[in-house]
């Protein structure tokens, strides 16, 4: 995938492979996670000038703690941090939940926050305060992910404008499982053009250096 991304012409890439509690995803445990971090630097060394950006989707869990441990957290550049499981929590208790995420410090993106899928069987949105949440994005300097993923297209359009107009960052990500999936960037980027946001608000436009000293 670092290769394909080299070819469209990216600068760097972000890894952002799932947390422990995501078992289905075979998600990374603190041990693998340190040696995922000593193979990124010897790529990094390989394929420059790309840059391989370290990071982790981490899981938001049920009370808004996160599903890594903290000084791991704290030695990568990006942090996605994401709710995977009890999407249909009542409004009230999933607000918390994820308003005790954004203000972590180890946060940089809210990942996917309605949760919905739009293909195949579907699966509807989460229940949130989604002012409260966006003005904590804002406040706390944690961009909202625009996922590129055909299936999920999150956060949909009205909330999309909505985070716009409370003044929030985005993060435009492939969520991209192979290296086919990377020109998916695309359709994220035309999603942010429709709702008025411009690149100086989109971290992806930002070098690498950038990104990673935003921690």
């Amino acid at each position: 995938m670092a290769r394909a991304a080299r070819d469209l012409g990216h600068e760097w890439i972000a890894l952002t492979d799932h947390s422990p509690r995501l078992t289905v995803a075979n998600g990374l445990s603190a041990k693998r996670l340190r040696e995922q971090l000593r193979l990124i630097r010897g790529l990094n060394e390989t394929l420059a000038p790309l840059r391989i950006l370290t990071g982790i989707e981490v899981d938001i869990l049920d009370d808004g703690q996160l599903d890594q441990s903290e000084d791991l957290l704290a030695q990568l550049d990006v942090v996605v941090a994401s709710v995977h499981s009890k999407l249909r929590m009542p409004a009230g208790p999933m607000t918390a939940r994820m308003l005790a995420a954004v203000r972590n410090p180890h946060v940089d993106v809210l990942g996917h926050c309605t949760g919905r899928m739009v293909a195949g069987r579907g699966r509807p949105e989460s229940a949130f305060d989604a002012e409260a949440v966006f003005g904590a994005c804002r406040d706390h300097g944690v961009a909202v992910e625009i996922n590129c993923r055909p299936e999920r297209q999150d956060p949909p359009g009205r909330l999309l404008r909505l985070a716009a107009e409370t003044g929030c960052v985005f993060a435009i990500d492939t969520d991209a499982h192979a290296p086919g999936q990377l020109d998916w960037l695309d359709g994220g980027c035309l999603r942010a053009e429709r709702c008025g946001i411009t690149a100086d608000r989109v971290i992806n436009t930002r070098a690498a250096d950038d990104v990673a000293a935003d921690r």
